[in-house]
């Protein structure tokens, strides 16, 4: 974790500091891949721990990707994939992209923190 924070604290850096911008910054946590998982979840979260410290102490608003997929995935045991929120694979399986439906929720989980913002 040392290193995503010694990361994105560069990023915001140059983002602040270097490019002088001003404006509202937006992370976006991790959703887990598997909410019947406990070390699945805690990592999720863990990183997310990172992510919300480093985005707040920089003036950013952080944006619930963790809670939006939580939600749907619970009703099937906890599995984001079952839920249809992750990209199925012809097996079966799912990759760790979200589909389409995952897309929305987490686009809505940034329109909670910032708003809808009017087409350009």
């Amino acid at each position: 974790m040392k290193e995503i924070r010694t990361n994105l604290t560069a990023i915001y850096t140059q983002i602040r500091d270097v490019a002088h911008y001003r404006g509202l910054l937006v992370a976006l946590t991790y959703y887990s891949l598997s909410y019947s998982s406990a070390a699945a979840e805690q990592g999720a979260l863990l990183l997310n721990s990172v992510i919300t410290s480093v985005t707040t102490a920089f003036g950013g608003k952080v944006a619930d990707g963790f809670t939006a997929f939580e939600m749907p995935s619970t009703a099937f045991g906890g599995d984001p994939c079952a839920a249809g929120l992750l990209i199925k694979l012809p097996d079966g399986t799912c990759n760790i992209h979200p589909s389409p439906a995952g897309h929305l929720l987490l686009a809505q989980a940034i329109e909670n923190v910032v708003g809808v913002l009017p087409p350009k």
